[in-house]
């Protein structure tokens, strides 16, 4: 069978709003403001009016602080125009603005409740780990470790919750397109988006 394609962060959210999987849902005004001013300087800045999508990262960092822990893990082919919309291969490393817009309102959103997803995930690997608390030192490289379906079934044996293992493995693979049987820190905030403690907008 053929791989799925990889779902975009913008699409793997389920509810309305930024959660959406379809890109009609409403980003707020002030939100396409500042992804559009942030947009425009970068340009200014570099004196060109389209952007490669190989700049995505630095955009993001350096004119809208979004940070490492987040940036780590996209797909800067999210940001891409379709090929089919063009014959030259080329414009398929330009950034696509619409794109721009549904995937920037995402991290943008996931960096305005960063510390809501740093304390579940601190929490949730001290407690698979044994620990009551994460050391500074582990708190610094926290966002680059993993859950497994093992960690899931020790937290839910820990928490006294009898929640089937095919729920657990659906709870992991549902947020990646089935393509991996682990959670890192980007499906673990999405997976807190999905349930509401992130909040809307």
């Amino acid at each position: 069978m053929g791989r799925h394609r990889k779902q975009t962060l913008a699409e793997n959210v389920a509810f309305e709003s930024i959660y959406a999987k379809s890109r009609t849902s409403r980003i707020p005004q002030e939100i396409q403001d500042e992804l559009l001013d942030a947009y425009t300087k970068f340009c200014d800045r570099n004196d060109t009016e389209d952007i490669l999508i190989k700049y995505i990262p630095n955009l993001f960092k350096t004119e809208l602080n979004v940070p490492d822990k987040l940036l780590t893990f996209i797909n800067v082919q999210d940001f891409g125009m379709d090929r089919l919309e063009t014959s030259s291969s080329d414009v398929s490393q330009i950034v696509d603005f619409e794109k721009y817009l549904y995937e920037g309102a995402l991290l943008l959103r996931l960096n305005a409740q960063i510390d809501i997803i740093d304390y579940y995930w601190y929490m949730t690997l001290a407690t698979v780990n044994g620990k009551s608390v994460l050391s500074s030192a582990e708190k610094k490289t926290a966002y680059k470790q993993r859950i497994y379906l093992n960690d899931l079934k020790m937290l839910c044996q820990k928490l006294k919750q009898d929640v089937p293992t095919n729920v657990m493995l659906d709870m992991i693979t549902v947020i990646n397109d089935g393509e991996r049987a682990w959670m890192n820190y980007m499906d673990f905030a999405l997976v807190l988006g999905r349930t509401g403690i992130l909040g809307e907008w």
